[in-house]
């Protein structure tokens, strides 16, 4: 599972510290074989700058604000299938997506179960994007998220959209105490 943080966007109300903005995590779905690193490669996209909105839906979003902040005019964003000729008008924008998201830090919180829409990092998923949007810090004003034209991310300060209404499951705050506590401690 992957926690991500975005550079001047920190807690306010709930202690101190940077400010989750994406929560996420791979293999939800049964038989999956997707790995991490490729899903976090996704969303980063190259060293060049490159990136593929279409495969990440993390680039998505972001690139989305920036169109609707004023910053970018790219009809092809978002469309299902691209162009060459879209391509190349998306590449700036995709290069910038690069940019921000490259910028991310992110922490891992390792989930040793077998892949599965009911497996642990799932529910942990669903449970942590609900607490976070509906108990968590405020977005700053200047947060590129708030530009956004979906309403779950302008009003939950995450780059998420499924599971900002999901109801953490009671347990939730023991069960990633007992998965942090697992995570051995580099002496």
């Amino acid at each position: 599972m992957y926690f991500m943080y975005e550079p001047g966007e920190d807690r306010a109300v709930t202690g101190s510290g940077p400010r989750v903005v994406r929560v996420g995590t791979h293999a939800v779905s049964r038989g999956s074989r997707a790995s991490l690193w490729t899903r976090l490669a996704q969303h980063r996209g190259s060293r060049a700058g490159s990136g593929n909105h279409r495969a990440s839906i993390l680039r998505r979003h972001v690139g989305e604000a920036l169109i609707a902040r004023g910053d970018f005019v790219v009809p092809s964003w978002g469309t299902p299938r691209g162009t060459p000729e879209g391509r190349t008008q998306e590449r700036p924008l995709e290069e910038e997506v690069s940019r921000r998201v490259g910028a991310m830090q992110v922490l891992l919180l390792p989930i040793p179960d077998p892949p599965g829409p009911d497996s642990e990092r799932a529910l942990i998923e669903r449970g942590v994007i609900g607490l976070l949007s509906q108990h968590g810090d405020p977005a700053s004003s200047d947060w590129l998220g708030r530009h956004s034209p979906t309403n779950e991310i302008v009003r939950s300060g995450l780059w998420n959209v499924r599971h900002v209404h999901t109801t953490p499951p009671p347990d939730l705050l023991g069960i990633l105490e007992r998965l942090v506590s697992a995570v051995p401690v580099a002496r």
